[in-house]
């Protein structure tokens, strides 16, 4: 993954449009219909495996590549130890 996706991923935990707290269902598979990427922004393409969950919080999906999914999981995790999640 580029440092920038990284980034992407980082501003929107921090500003809260990618989810802090729990997920239901997380699911990888193919998609049928390329669809973008909540958390870098750059398209899944068909033969690209996308991570799809449901947060918990408000019942939104969510669909991320598999790279950003592992990602937002580390800073979320960082973030909910206190860590400031910089560097991960």
């Amino acid at each position: 993954m580029d440092q920038t996706a990284h980034w992407l991923i980082e501003l929107r935990l921090e500003g809260g449009r990618l989810p802090r707290g729990p997920v239901a269902d997380v699911v990888e598979a193919a998609l049928f219909d390329p669809q973008m990427c909540d958390g870098c922004g750059v398209l899944i393409a068909k033969h690209e495996k996308a991570v799809s969950m449901i947060v918990v919080e408000d019942w939104r999906t969510l669909r991320l590549h598999r790279e950003c999914y592992a990602t937002w999981d580390a800073l979320r995790s960082a973030l909910e130890r206190g860590d400031q999640g910089r560097g991960v």
